[in-house]
């Protein structure tokens, strides 16, 4: 979803673009620690390592578009919504634009392959990209995508015991 909106109460200031995105950390419990579902762009190496998510459409609400986008990128289609981790905004530099990204947590309640590649069905400028998914323990040594890793912390998920090392983040 793109939103305008006026950078202060004044009518002659400039406007900026909101753009409200979503972001599922999608976990499941096959080994003695949980893992996280990752995925990086095939064809674009040079691309950070992600979790599935993207933007939220006109007059959609946030937790159907986080499912539709699972689905979309991914094609899983059998998660648990846990719960929503909050909602973080920032400044794209480069762009001039500000986003909204809504972040939640995921159970994989199905069975997932270890490795997979998903071509991307949708609407958007993702479409027909080849995303490669793989699972992942969560620890010091993961590099998500800067804007990524806002809640994948023991204070935003503390029911995952095994992750206390990550306090330090």
């Amino acid at each position: 979803m793109v939103r305008l909106y006026r950078t202060s109460a004044n009518v002659c200031d400039s406007f900026k673009i909101m753009i409200t995105k979503a972001s599922a950390y999608i976990f499941r419990r096959k080994k003695a620690y949980p893992e996280l579902l990752v995925f990086t762009h095939r064809d674009h190496p040079e691309v950070p390592i992600q979790v599935p998510g993207g933007t939220v459409e006109d007059g959609e609400v946030v937790e159907d578009a986080i499912l539709r986008e699972i689905r979309e990128e991914s094609g899983l289609i059998s998660v648990c919504l846990v719960r929503k981790l909050g909602i973080h905004r920032f400044y794209w530099q480069d762009l001039g634009d500000e986003e909204e990204r809504h972040f939640f947590l995921f159970e994989s309640t199905g069975e997932t392959a270890e490795t997979w590649e998903h071509v991307v069905q949708s609407d958007g400028i993702d479409s027909g990209l080849t995303f490669s998914y793989y699972w992942v323990k969560v620890d010091d040594t993961l590099q998500l995508a800067e804007h990524l890793a806002k809640f994948l912390n023991r204070d935003a998920i503390p029911e995952i015991a095994e992750l206390e090392h990550l306090n330090k983040r």
